[in-house]
């Protein structure tokens, strides 16, 4: 089995956050949606839409537990 196997098994949606908005917002979207991590896109570049990372559950308990 390899990663592709795995991937075709589940949704071909992709969910995406703006890396301004907050914590709390990131995490209800992965709550509502159901999944562990978020593509985190940087939609103020002059090159438009791009991509800059992921966004996870264990940054949100990183911050919860640096920032309260």
């Amino acid at each position: 089995m390899n990663v592709g196997d795995v991937l075709r098994k589940k949704s071909a949606r992709v969910v995406t956050i703006r890396m301004n908005e907050t914590v709390g917002v990131a995490a209800q979207l992965m709550r509502a949606s159901d999944i562990s991590a978020l593509v985190v896109k940087d939609v103020v570049r002059t090159e438009g839409n791009t991509a800059v990372g992921m966004f996870t559950e264990r940054d949100v308990v990183r911050a919860v537990a640096v920032h309260g």
